[in-house]
């Protein structure tokens, strides 16, 4: 298992609203220069994606889902 492999196996232990935190924490630690994205407008887009969701979740606007109702509800449509 590489080290990427054995962080997100342990970040998925995390509830969703630790892992939004996480995610965008990472997020904020990538030089613009590491990023090779094929579209600049596209990544800044989805960069402001998701500050605009973690202000959202860290206010307590957003309602979080635990990820096994998420799931449940997504095979019940089936």
């Amino acid at each position: 298992m590489s080290e990427v492999e054995h962080l997100l196996s342990e970040a998925m232990k995390l509830s969703g609203a630790e892992r939004a935190e996480l995610a965008q924490r990472l997020l904020e630690t990538v030089a613009e220069e590491d990023v090779h994205s094929v579209d600049p407008a596209l990544d800044a887009a989805w960069r402001e994606e998701a500050r605009r969701r973690s202000a959202r979740r860290r206010s307590g606007e957003a309602k979080t889902v635990p990820w096994e109702e998420t799931e449940r509800r997504l095979f019940e449509k089936k």
